[in-house]
């Protein structure tokens, strides 16, 4: 019996200890901050990366998306500038790139094994690649960072066309998370349809509903002179030595004609106009010239042809003598010339 006591005084006193100290509140911070530490670190590192892949994939979204909608953009003529559209008009694909050079056979690829037009990144690894249409998926790529890999695809549908992305490149993170997320490379797919210029559709809409409004309105060698081309010019305008040169040059750069128009009858008045370009609009060169003159003679019978209708508008090009660095007008001149309706184009 004695013993038994004993054992239950001991019980009790334990139990009485271990009460108050789950009463007390001393150390009661170290112990929340060694459990919720870790867990609040572990949670932080884990937002961090996760913030840090999905940046990483949006990128390689972002370059897939703008390489092919890039591509479809300029898909039409090669020479296009992929980021701005501008190109020279002197070069272009042919009349017939869409049936010989956009890989139009790859309809038939089931029967003959047509393969797509498909190059690898990144862009230097293609050195041998030929056929327009792998031309024009490299020019699209030549933008990409050197550590984008993947194929750049484009698919002749006949009525469908598409160019597909298949990009991906290294998941940039410690070699730790990346075997922990079993992760080393992120990727992105992309699509864009090759659609038809605007002008092709909006040309077609008007033979379709608009031709049989014209026709017989004009002749067809009146048509076949509005839509000449203008002509190949070289990159500077040469320097010349006579109004004559200057004159010839300026024809050739609007496709215009030289032209004499009566501005009156009696007593007779008349304009010599040294370029009438299709839509008739006159353009005057000048080489040597003074401002004096000019304002006394060549304004008012320009002005007069305008208020007359006899042209559409009134182009003045000023071009710059062989013994001078550039064309020497005033501000007043220019001033009354822009507001009598005449634009000033400098040739310098």
């Amino acid at each position: 019996m004695q013993n038994k006591s004993g054992f239950l005084r001991y019980g009790f006193a334990i139990k009485r200890t271990m009460k108050n100290l789950f009463r007390k509140e001393t150390g009661t911070f170290s112990i929340e901050a060694t459990l919720t530490f870790p867990l609040i670190v572990l949670l932080t590192f884990s937002v961090v990366f996760a913030c840090l892949f999905f940046y990483q994939k949006v990128t390689v979204y972002h370059t897939a998306s703008v390489a092919v909608q890039r591509a479809a953009f300029v898909w039409d003529n090669s020479a296009k500038d992929p980021v701005t559209g501008q190109f020279d008009v002197q070069h272009n694909d042919g009349l017939y790139w869409r049936l010989f050079q956009d890989d139009a056979l790859d309809i038939f690829k089931l029967m003959f094994g047509v393969k797509k037009a498909e190059v690898t990144l990144p862009a230097s690894s293609n050195a041998g690649s030929t056929g327009v249409a792998a031309k024009k998926l490299l020019t699209v790529s030549g933008g990409m960072a050197p550590s984008v890999t993947g194929q750049l695809i484009y698919t002749n549908r006949l009525l469908l066309r598409t160019v597909e992305a298949h990009l991906s490149q290294p998941f940039r993170a410690p070699a730790q998370v990346q075997g922990w997320l079993h992760l080393h490379r992120v990727t992105a797919e992309e699509a864009a349809y090759v659609v038809e210029p605007v002008e092709l559709i909006r040309t077609v809409d008007l033979i379709r509903t608009f031709i049989q409004e014209v026709k017989g309105l004009i002749s067809p060698k009146a048509a076949a002179e509005l839509l000449q081309e203008p002509g190949k010019l070289e990159q500077q305008a040469p320097v010349f030595s006579s109004h004559e040169q200057a004159a010839a040059y300026l024809r050739k750069l609007v496709t215009g004609t030289e032209q004499k128009i009566i501005i009156a009858a009696a007593p007779e008045r008349v304009r010599l106009v040294d370029a009438l370009d299709a839509n008739g609009i006159a353009h005057q060169a000048y080489y040597s010239f003074t401002e004096k003159q000019l304002l006394e003679e060549q304004l008012v019978k320009d002005v007069d042809m305008l208020k007359q209708g006899k042209v559409q508008g009134v182009v003045w090009h000023f071009f710059k003598q062989k013994s001078k660095d550039k064309v020497l007008i005033s501000d007043s001149l220019r001033s009354e010339l822009l507001k009598k309706g005449i634009s000033v184009v400098i040739h310098e």
